[in-house]
């Protein structure tokens, strides 16, 4: 054993080596001692913690972004500025979205006038017209009650007499019908000869011109039919109307037929009609210069009796239908005249309300866009960064700001061993190194309910009692939690524990040597730890200067 001790010390192949020649009794010169501090085993309690390394992140981050894209125009905060929930934070260009505040704005206030009109009640105006309307109809009522006007029956008288005068002229054979079957002979000959000559250019432009005066004519007749027809219309109108427009658009089939009269080149039949015509005007000259046979006379005092009922007529002109069309005519007056005078319903000024109320709707709605223009802090915090500047497009996809809350946690994923040993309230502890190793008292203020099958580890977070201990969102720290309490054991400075080989180690200190010994350990909690077996009550320990010692080293212990 010597004679190896002296090899080694020959070789001198490492300072720990000559350490422990110098300290074998050799006969060699004495080891130099080696100055240490000791502590005393003594028995007492232990709480076991275990320690994980975490980030610190604020409790709340959010990404400030704009629900519409826009133009920033002003920014109101910069990196750590303090910030209120609903304070604005920016404001995009929201100049159009005025506009459309403000047209919004005018739509209530037309809802609110037509609203304010149907409360109001009738017009005079109106109520003066339909009055007027209701004194015509009952004078023309009134006209017919009291029969036929004078002027009719002197037009009738005049028929009469000028059926006795052809009459008469059937019977003396008169100059002037003479004249009038030459003239109408004349005619025929001219419309035979018009229609093999085909019509003039001039004719052609007045049938042309004359469709589209009745398609006009049809266009208007339409329009007051859509205008009559209305649902608060009284139903005559409407009728009156539809017959209107009915008699227009059979005047624009009978211009257009003319029209095709006119360009289409005669056919054989209009041809031998109009032939016919002539034939029959030369018969008729024929019998003005020989006038009148028996039937001829017969015809002519026909006529003569009708003439006289007409005058008859004349004079009672009015039918029990006119009478009744007359009275109908009164009844719609008078029916317009309530119209007039009450011209509103209860629906029309509950649809008038409706109307007000979806105008206020589009005005809110219209505010609310406008004020997405304005961006506002969703929670109070700090900001943490700035994205955009002015003058920058911001759109829903892009932050303007990132703000924080300054209140901190930090979350550790502790082993699944440990999960049991740890419950939301216990007390932890953080030590912040960036803080100069500063230990920050904290308690455990969640666990996960579950392990994370890839880690196989419990989320745990714990939060400082101090907000004002000075960490950081993104610091990296460790956290320290209790496990186990054990009393009535032995511990030790955790300084005083080395592993070597494998093996956790301490220097028992006797008569100023200090020798190796191994030891077991239990519970930590990182600056005493508990020791199960190898030391007893009493023993002395190097807790400082165990680095340069070696087996049965010569030691001056320091205070």
């Amino acid at each position: 054993m010597h004679g190896l001790a002296r090899i080694l010390c020959l070789t001198a192949v490492a300072p720990i080596l000559v350490s422990a020649c110098a300290a074998i009794p050799s006969g060699g010169p004495p080891a130099t001692p080696v100055a240490v501090r000791t502590a005393t085993v003594t028995p007492g309690s232990i709480t076991g913690a275990i320690v994980y390394s975490g980030n610190v992140t604020s409790r709340n981050r959010v990404s400030v972004l704009p629900k519409i894209a826009g133009q920033i125009t002003v920014l109101n905060v910069d990196v750590g500025s303090p910030v209120k929930k609903g304070d604005v934070i920016a404001e995009l260009d929201h100049a159009a979205l005025d506009a459309q505040v403000d047209q919004a704005r005018a739509a209530l206030a037309a809802a609110q006038a037509k609203l304010a009109q149907i409360q109001a009640g009738p017009r005079p105006e109106t109520v003066a017209q339909a009055e007027a309307n209701l004194r015509s109809a009952k004078a023309a009522l009134a006209a017919i009650e009291q029969g036929g006007r004078p002027e009719n029956v002197q037009a009738a008288q005049g028929n009469l007499d000028a059926a006795i005068a052809k009459l008469n002229g059937l019977k003396q054979g008169r100059a002037e019908m003479i004249a009038q079957a030459r003239a109408n002979l004349a005619s025929a000959e001219a419309r035979l000869q018009q229609l093999k000559d085909g019509p003039t250019a001039d004719q052609i432009r007045e049938a042309q011109l004359a469709v589209e005066q009745a398609k006009d004519a049809a266009y208007a007749a339409d329009v007051q039919k859509d205008a009559a027809c209305n649902p608060a219309a009284p139903q005559a109108l409407c009728k009156a109307a539809q017959a209107a427009a009915f008699a227009a658009h059979t005047g624009v089939d009978q211009a257009q037929a003319h029209l095709k009269t006119l360009t289409d080149p005669p056919t054989a039949t209009q041809l031998a009609q109009a032939q016919a015509a002539v034939d029959a005007a030369r018969a008729q000259l024929a019998m003005a210069e020989q006038p009148g046979s028996a039937s001829d006379i017969a015809a002519a005092a026909g006529a003569v009796e009708a003439a006289r009922a007409q005058l008859a007529l004349a004079r009672a002109p009015y039918t029990s239908a006119d009478l009744a069309k007359a009275q109908a005519a009164v009844d719609v007056a008078q029916q317009q005249l309530e119209l007039a005078r009450k011209p509103y319903t209860k629906q029309d000024e509950a649809a008038a309300q409706a109307a007000v109320q979806q105008a206020q709707a589009a005005l809110e709605a219209a505010l609310v866009a406008r004020d997405q223009a304005l961006i506002k802090a969703p929670i109070d915090g700090v900001v943490a960064q700035k994205l955009l500047s002015v003058g920058a497009m911001a759109a829903p996809t892009t932050p303007i700001v990132t703000i924080i809350d300054p209140h901190v946690d930090v979350t550790v994923n502790v082993d699944t061993q440990y999960a049991n040993q740890i419950h939301p309230d216990q007390s932890a502890t953080i030590i912040a190194d960036v803080l100069g190793g500063k230990s920050i008292p904290a308690r455990v203020t969640a666990v996960a309910p579950a392990v994370d099958p890839q880690t196989r580890t419990v989320m745990v977070r714990v939060t400082p009692t101090d907000p004002s201990a000075g960490l950081k969102d993104g610091m990296l720290v460790r956290v320290s939690l209790a496990t186990a309490t054990h009393q009535g054991v032995l511990t030790v400075p955790s300084t005083a524990v080395v592993n070597r080989g494998g093996q956790s180690q301490v220097f028992v200190v006797v008569n100023g040597i200090a020798t190796p010994r191994t030891v077991s350990i239990g519970l930590s909690d990182g600056s005493r730890t508990e020791i199960t077996s190898g030391l007893k009550a009493g023993d002395t320990l190097v807790v400082s200067g165990q680095d340069r010692l070696t087996d049965a080293q010569p030691v001056i212990v320091q205070p």
